[in-house]
């Protein structure tokens, strides 16, 4: 191999790589002790005591006294939804006792036309507070519903939250019917 001109190679800086294992071929194998024959102890080695199963710092957690949960959110389920339905059923007492008295005697067999430039003043002028009484209480029963489904899932006063899905579900037909009977009375 030749060396270009002007290269030189590198000074050595010490003696050539070694592996630190002796060369090959370079004198016999050492010796070793044959291995012993391997056997099982008869059990595992018993741990010290403590090791692996301390004492606890605390106590389990079956003696702490159960945590008594607030039932607040129940009762504001069930309040709310009992407020939707008394809203909407004077909304519909309201309406009921207006047609009563302007153009249906008779609510049974009433029908009521449906364009409302006839309507007499008095019934025209309690549709928007039916408006208003009836969007109420869908906004509240429906917080308040949601309230009481929440309120039963976890736990947080759960017989009111029962009682609050149930008037939920029944408080529009209720209001319904409450208005009508407090204008048939």
């Amino acid at each position: 191999m030749t060396v270009p001109p002007g290269f030189e190679p590198p000074p050595s800086s010490g003696p050539p790589y070694t592996t630190g294992y002796p060369p090959q071929g370079s004198g016999p194998a050492p010796q070793y002790a044959p291995t012993p024959a391997y056997t099982q102890p008869a059990y595992p080695p018993a741990y010290p005591p403590g090791y692996g199963n301390a004492p606890l710092a605390w106590p389990p957690l079956e003696d702490a006294p159960p945590v008594k949960k607030s039932s607040t959110a129940g009762i504001i389920g069930l309040a709310l939804v009992v407020v939707a339905t008394v809203v909407t059923a004077w909304g519909w007492h309201h309406i009921f006792a207006a047609l009563r008295a302007t153009i249906c005697p008779d609510l049974l067999t009433c029908v009521v036309p449906s364009d409302v430039t006839g309507w007499p003043p008095a019934l025209a002028n309690t549709v928007p507070s039916f408006t208003l009484s009836f969007i109420a209480g869908i906004v509240l029963g429906l917080g308040g519903l949601i309230t009481s489904i929440v309120a039963t899932a976890k736990k947080n006063g759960r017989t009111w939250g029962i009682i609050g899905i149930l008037l939920g579900i029944a408080g529009p037909i209720v209001a319904v019917l409450v208005g009508y009977s407090l204008v048939a009375a």
